[in-house]
């Protein structure tokens, strides 16, 4: 009795805007030469002798991107990503290492042709990570290091039509992690988890519409499907035939999506997209690290204060009374920020401009407003970056637009009445993006970027105070890597650190910073997770309530789906239809039974979910039984 499970999926199709994750890399990567292993998210090629591939058997479109961060342990040539390959005979590769070899080659029969480019001569030290990216746009590549660009390359005629992608090394020992292959939009095409774990996972293809992700939910805390609502997927596995007249059983288990299990406390992550021109929308993580967009097709509102009428740098808090409050800026030119409040994170008041600078003469914008509930007056701090014209002369010409930006505050208890807006501080430097936290000895911490461009700054600093209206200490060193400009500070403070986020506003990325004593910070930009196409905002916790109620307006894995038809085929041919139904949060079992006919093609697992809810699919398997007599 043969058995076919599918445990998870293992490749993905262009057509789904959520990553699904490769959870088997032993049976998914081929490779020829070299030792290849994986361990802890990284691949590691470990022998420095001779030519090593490794590949990705996917069917990629011709135009796309891959990034990743490359490792040169010892050896000479380094690291290559290999794309728009034809197995390991055709390919073109990217080696950015500095020697005479290096560039963007093209193989034929599995030998360098000759080099498409000039040697790049960069620096590519070992045992240091550099990320690497290569564009693939027509006849057109474009090879990026660290975020700059440094060669493009036309090319006559492609000689590949497949599209598998993958890494190698020349006479090298490599380290390999985050590996994503994007299209020229941005959304992910496909993405290897490299969690070894999971190296039990059987390799079936998924395509259709809809979205759906591998996680460790299952039955017996095993890997399964976890499918969002309103999706239409097809399942199959390359060279399944069903034999002419034998009987094949389809089993797998289901249940609704269980919120039951979530966390005390839910971290939410409020944010702005598409330049301004959409409301607010919320991300969400159970650990502060992985994020993952709550409402992403359905802003909580649309902007509508100020002559922009524009969302954009959203802050907000839960005031003592328990209602949360949220102020925002409204436009590039604007005197006013926006002002709303909300009891449950979901139905929010009319939209007020809140007029902050109105009456000073020469001003030309009014930035990221934060806002801050200070225990000590028991009074409301809204604060942000405002530039005046001709004002602090010492910094006149620190920006190519001449907007010489200090932080401003104002100050409420009812928010019906406010104080007149005062300057908080002046160092004479050009700040924006505020955000004020305050430790547990009750001083406060404000985190700013510093907007000079002449002499180049535009990174996150702090300074520290013991009264929120005085800052006279300087600003701190840079808490990140100065290689990329940083904006838009998101504070989380977990298990006694502060982990502080940030926008790499260039690289349309997040980056995230640690520190457990506000003097030595780590860089764990490779231990988060943030969605793309998000821009910055601010956190807020909220109880394990409040989320299931706010997902519940988002129709998020809260009800069950109305049915699920299940139905497998042979090529255009029906051989099985059936409904799956009882869907509880707990596991159910279906077990049915089907006879085929002789099959010319690969046999199709369909499974089609109608309904505005998520569910969970485990141990999926077509069982072939005896032959009928």
């Amino acid at each position: 009795m043969k058995i076919l499970t599918l445990a998870a999926v293992l490749l993905t199709s262009a057509v789904f805007a959520t990553v699904l994750r490769n959870a088997d890399f032993e049976n998914s990567l081929v490779w020829q030469g070299g030792k290849w292993s994986v361990s802890e998210g990284s691949i590691f090629q470990t022998s420095p002798n001779g030519l090593a591939r490794a590949l990705w058997p996917v069917n990629l479109p011709e135009n796309y991107q891959i990034t990743a961060e490359l490792k040169k342990l010892e050896g000479s040539d380094g690291p290559m990503i290999i794309f728009r390959a034809e197995g390991f005979d055709k390919f073109y590769a990217l080696n950015p290492a500095p020697n005479k070899s290096n560039g963007i080659f093209q193989f034929i029969d599995g030998k360098k042709i000759h080099n498409l480019t000039k040697n790049f001569n960069r620096v590519f030290s070992k045992q240091q990570w550099y990320r690497v990216k290569v564009v693939c746009r027509d006849n057109e590549f474009q090879s990026y290091l660290n975020g700059s660009k440094f060669s493009s390359v036309t090319i006559e005629s492609p000689i590949i039509s497949n599209n598998s992608v993958g890494i190698g090394s020349f006479d090298s020992s490599i380290e390999m992690r985050n590996f994503t292959v994007k299209d020229l939009e941005g959304n992910v095409l496909f993405y290897p988890s490299l969690e070894k774990e999971m190296s039990n996972i059987t390799g079936w293809n998924l395509g259709g519409e809809g979205n759906a992700e591998v996680l460790r939910e299952g039955a017996n805390d095993s890997n399964c499907l976890f499918i969002n609502s309103d999706s239409k997927l097809r399942l199959s596995q390359t060279g399944l035939r069903l034999d002419k007249a034998n009987g094949y059983r389809l089993k797998m288990d289901y249940k609704a999506v269980d919120m039951v299990r979530l966390p005390k406390q839910i971290y939410l992550f409020v944010y702005y997209s598409w330049e301004g021109r959409e409301g607010p929308k919320y991300a969400y993580s159970l650990d502060g690290m992985h994020w993952k967009k709550l409402n992403p097709e359905q802003p909580l509102f649309d902007p509508d204060v100020g002559e922009e009428k524009r969302f954009m740098d959203p802050s907000i808090i839960k005031g003592p009374e328990g209602r949360f409050h949220m102020v925002w800026t409204i436009g590039w030119d604007q005197h006013s920020i926006g002002i709303a409040h909300s009891d449950n994170l979901y139905e929010w008041s009319l939209q007020k401009a809140l007029p902050v600078m109105a009456h000073k003469k020469g001003i030309q914008n009014c930035w990221s407003p934060e806002i801050f509930y200070d225990k000590k007056s028991g009074q409301y701090y809204i604060y942000w970056a405002s530039s005046i014209k001709g004002g602090f002369p010492k910094t006149a010409n620190t920006t190519p637009d001449g907007r010489n930006h200090r932080i401003f505050y104002t100050t409420t208890k009812d928010f019906i009445t406010y104080s007149p807006a005062k300057l908080m501080f002046d160092n004479n430097t050009n700040v924006i993006t505020p955000k004020i936290e305050q430790t547990r000895s009750g001083k406060y911490v404000m985190f700013v970027k510093n907007e000079s461009r002449w002499p180049e700054e535009k990174n996150i600093r702090m300074m520290v105070s013991d009264d929120i209206e005085n800052w006279d200490s300087p600003l701190s060193e840079p808490i990140h890597d100065t290689s990329f400009w940083a904006e838009g500070p998101s504070i989380l403070k977990m298990g006694g650190c502060w982990y502080v986020f940030y926008e790499k506003y260039m690289a349309s990325e997040f980056g995230a910073a640690k520190s457990c004593d506000l003097e030595k910070w780590q860089d764990i930009s490779d231990e988060i997770f943030c969605p793309d196409s998000i821009r910055q905002g601010s956190f807020v916790r909220v109880s394990k309530k409040t989320f299931k109620n706010l997902a519940g307006k988002f129709h998020f894995g809260l009800s069950s789906p109305d049915n699920v038809a299940v139905s497998v085929k042979d090529g255009q041919i029906e051989l099985f239809n059936a409904v799956l139904d009882n869907f509880k949060p707990e596991w159910n079992t279906f077990d049915d039974t089907f006879y085929s006919v002789y099959s010319t093609q690969d046999a199709v697992l369909s499974i089609n979910i109608e309904g505005e809810s998520q569910i969970w699919l485990d141990n999926i398997s077509l069982e072939k039984l005896e032959q009928k007599q």
